[in-house]
């Protein structure tokens, strides 16, 4: 193992809402779900999933789930507002759920390098 840095820097954590922590929990997609009308009185209902990977690129891994409902905006009917939620977690027979295992692994092993420098 190698000798930890002593000029290391603690690894970058995010609370529990943002979308980096839902990303390095597994899902991959957030869906946002318009709760919006249209002109003739039915609801929209427009649904959309987007990848977490173009929403950490455009607005930044600590953005939480409420700060994306706000800002958001339907394509179809142009309301502003809706309802999101992650997609499912990544499971063993997903795409990509190798490299993201390994990409954790990595993770907690430069946090575990990090807290050995502080005791």
């Amino acid at each position: 193992m190698p000798e930890p840095s002593p000029k290391a820097q603690p690894p970058i954590l995010y609370g529990p809402d943002c979308i980096e922590t839902l990303r390095r929990a597994g899902a991959e997609f957030i869906e946002f779900w318009c709760v919006g009308g249209r002109a003739d009185g039915r609801k929209c209902e427009h649904r959309k999933a987007v990848r977490i990977s173009d929403i950490i690129a455009k607005l930044g891994p600590e953005i939480s789930l409420i700060m994306l409902a706000r800002r958001a905006r339907c394509e179809r009917c142009g309301k502003r507002g809706c309802h999101v939620q992650p997609s499912a977690p990544i499971s063993r027979v997903s795409y990509g759920y190798r490299d993201w295992l390994r990409g954790e692994m990595e993770r907690c092993q430069q946090f575990l390098i990090w807290a050995r420098e502080q005791l």
